[in-house]
């Protein structure tokens, strides 16, 4: 079970996925339950991508969430500066289901990290920590089960991020490449979402997305 390397040619279905969003318009917006969390912050789409971009100042994010069942995800995505150049960080890709939820700390208001109530989430988290700035998490209870820490990289170029679950497996990947892959039925998949973060100590990012694709 493997994640294909990214990007693919626009209006090309990457192999093994059923759905396909380029956000060529804000018509694509139809395909997802967009929403605000926490301090709140606004969205748009033009020139075939999707911002979001949490409000400053605050602790919240913007949410995109496509309903299931889904068992595998890409997203190609690039985080910029937000208007105040902090530091970037706090993208979410989630594949579960139940409630968005605060998934950092006490996960009591802690919206820079939004993520499903139960699941798997590859969460960008600290650019300076060598060890946990992309973090492979599983969610489930109330708890977090941390899967693996990777190494910080250029989060400011296009980037393809991947979860993909079935036949007792999980996968997590970045461009092509799997950064984590075990047996685990824990969860069977579900509803997607891509959350962008914002902490009101001066940490956050606008993210970009390219290219959404589901099966």
């Amino acid at each position: 079970m493997s994640l294909l390397l990214s990007p693919y040619p626009r209006g090309a279905t990457p192999p093994g996925y059923t759905f396909v969003d380029e956000f060529e318009s804000a018509s694509s917006d139809n395909n997802y339950t967009i929403t605000m969390q926490g301090s709140g912050g606004s969205h748009s789409t033009s020139g075939g991508v999707k911002r979001l971009v949490p409000a400053l100042g605050g602790d919240g994010s913007v949410s995109l969430r496509r309903a299931g069942p889904i068992t595998a995800v890409e997203l190609r995505a690039r985080l910029q500066p937000n208007a105040n150049g902090e530091s970037i960080r706090y993208l979410d890709l989630a594949l579960g289901a139940g409630a968005l939820t605060p998934g950092d700390g006490t996960d009591t208001g802690a919206w820079w990290h939004t993520t499903l109530a139960t699941g798997y989430t590859l969460a960008i988290n600290n650019p300076t920590d060598l060890n946990g700035a992309i973090i492979a998490r599983r969610r489930g209870g109330g708890g977090w089960d941390i899967l693996r820490e990777v190494q910080a990289m250029d989060w400011t170029v296009w980037r393809t991020y991947g979860i993909r679950v079935g036949g007792g497996q999980v996968q997590f990947s970045i461009d092509g490449a799997v950064v984590y892959s075990a047996a685990d039925a824990t969860f069977a998949g579900g509803d997607v979402a891509v959350s962008q973060g914002h902490y009101s100590g001066g940490l956050g990012a606008v993210a970009e997305l390219d290219r959404l694709s589901t099966s």
